[in-house]
Parts: structure tokens; sequence; C-alpha cells
């Protein structure tokens, strides 16, 4: 046996010692793909959450209840520049907040049955205060959004009413 063939024999074994530690890094990295992707969503749900508890701290500051209150018991009620203030900083909060939700879903970063939009679409526009919101700051939010929003509201007003 002369010495290339014995080269050859060793190249031939480097090169699948080579495509084994080649295959084992691709899994490796998938691997750890996987687990980087899972932390990710598991923020965005912390995220999510957190977004939502602003929101319910916000109802449940006296003030903002007795305002939600007023506009809602009273719709024809005059607020003061203060109030009307309070009232758009909390839609608009509310609002962003499924902004984000719908968003995160579109992308594939929550699950799309942990967030249920039709509801949110029919509890927000529930009185003329969130209506008269929305039209004036529609605008502020993507039109992918708008569209689903008010595709909701259609289908929320042709929905029969339970009794």
């Amino acid at each position: 046996m002369d010495y290339s063939t014995e080269i050859s024999a060793l190249g031939s074994i480097g090169e699948f010692i080579g495509s084994i530690g080649v295959i084992a890094s691709v899994i490796y990295l998938a691997f750890q793909i996987r687990q980087n992707t899972r932390q990710l969503q598991r923020s965005e749900i912390n995220s999510t959450l957190e977004q939502a508890n602003a929101v319910r701290q916000a109802q449940l500051d006296r003030h903002t209840a007795e305002l939600l209150a007023k506009v809602v018991d009273s719709p024809d009620t005059v607020l003061s520049t203060e109030e009307k203030l309070r009232l758009n900083a909390y839609f608009a909060m509310e609002m962003w907040q499924h902004y984000n939700n719908w968003d995160r879903i579109r992308q594939g970063i929550i699950q799309p049955g942990s967030y249920n939009f039709a509801a949110f679409v029919r509890s927000f526009f529930r009185n003329r205060a969130t209506e008269s919101w929305w039209e004036s700051n529609r605008s502020f939010f993507e039109h992918a959004f708008v569209d689903a929003v008010e595709a909701a509201r259609r289908a929320s007003r042709e929905a029969p009413t339970r009794q």
C-alpha cells in the first residue's frame, strides 16, 4: 500500500468526521433556536399580561372608574378638559393594548385562542364616548387593525342579541 492511498483514506475519514460535526452543530443550533423562540414567546405573553394589568389598574383607579361610569351612565354628560384628557388617555391605553394583542397573534407570537378580539370590540364600543374616541383616533392605527376592528364591529351589530 502506498502513501497516497493511506492519505486518501485518512482524508475520507476526516471528511466523514467533519460532516458528523456539522450535523451535530446544526442539530444543536436548531435546539437553541427552538428554545430561544419559546423564551421570546413567554416574554411576549408576559408583556401582554403586564399591559392588560395596566388597563385593569387604571380601571380600578377611583377617578378613572368614576369617569368611565359617568360616560356610560350619562352619555350626554359634559366633561371638563381634565376629564376629557383622562378619558382620552384611558381609551388610548386600552386600544393600544388590544392592538398589541392583535399584532402578536397576527405575527404568530401568541396563540390565537388566547385572546378574544370580538369580545374586546363588543366591550370597548359599548357607549358613544368610545365610538367618538375611535372616530377621532383610528387614523393612528395600522390600516389592517382598523379593518379588523370595523369587521368585528359589523359582526357584533349583526349578531343576534341574547335575551
